[in-house]
């Protein structure tokens, strides 16, 4: 995947809860709020209620490349039942 950043900060959820977004990608509240709050600490997300911005695209699609992919399963955070 290669995004090109520019000098444009994608708005990304506006008036969406952390729970609503937690259930989007069959997780908790508690944990998108902790990865959230982990990436406005490095300065990759400015992240406040019900609004989300990236401010270092690069460095979030990195991180994403980096992640192992699991195509072949469809269980939410590559958890099994």
């Amino acid at each position: 995947m290669w995004i090109q950043a520019r000098n444009v900060t994608p708005r990304l959820i506006n008036d969406l809860s952390h729970e609503s977004l937690a259930e989007m990608i069959g997780s908790v509240r508690v944990v998108v709020n902790r990865q959230l709050q982990h990436w406005k600490q490095q300065g990759i997300v400015d992240a406040h209620r019900g609004h989300l911005e990236v401010e270092a695209l690069q460095e979030l699609v990195k991180r994403a490349e980096e992640l192992p992919h699991k195509a072949s399963t469809r269980e939410p955070c590559g958890y099994s039942t």
